[in-house]
């Protein structure tokens, strides 16, 4: 069925007809073609030749669309929102463990509660003996071992016997 064409020659729209129906009328063009083949060789894949066609001509015209440019801006917010709100889990996160750290240096720095007192008491007998003996100054943690050094080289020394020249019995 062949299209209806005016008078200049050009596709008369259909009523209710997608704006871009024309392009799926259109001839395949022999660098389309190619492609086809190509695609089908390098995938392995039965491709349709109009699909790849109308992909190739309407990609350029797709990219431009409302619909593509809105799908664009929608993405982008979501990814902004997930971005802002992972920042602020971290903050809250970073918030959460200063507050551990603010209460864990406080504990270690406040004195033994009460429930401590008695065990004070019970030992206070113990700590007046101790006083009475004499004390050592309090020293200082041991230092930690370090590796033993490396040799500056791995080649081997000549030893006292060896550097002696001795003769051989022939």
């Amino acid at each position: 069925m062949a299209a209806k064409t005016d008078q200049a020659g050009r596709r008369v729209k259909k009523a209710g007809e997608p704006p871009l129906a024309r392009y799926a009328e259109k001839d395949i063009t022999p660098v389309m073609s190619d492609y086809v083949e190509w695609l089908k060789e390098q995938t392995g894949y039965e491709v349709d030749p109009l699909s790849v066609q109308l992909s190739g001509v309407l990609r350029g015209t797709f990219q431009k669309s409302d619909f593509n440019q809105k799908r664009i801006a929608d993405r982008k917010a979501a990814a902004e929102a997930e971005a802002e709100a992972k920042a602020q889990r971290a903050a809250e996160r970073a918030e959460r463990r200063a507050a551990r750290e603010a209460d864990a240096s406080e504990k270690a720095a406040a004195p033994k509660s009460a429930k401590s007192a008695p065990q004070k008491a019970a030992a206070k007998p113990a700590a007046a003996a101790k006083k009475a003996a004499p004390t050592k100054p309090a020293s200082k943690a041991p230092a930690k071992r370090s590796a033993p050094a490396k040799p500056a080289t791995t080649r081997r020394r000549p030893t006292a016997a060896s550097s002696k020249e001795t003769e051989a019995d022939f």
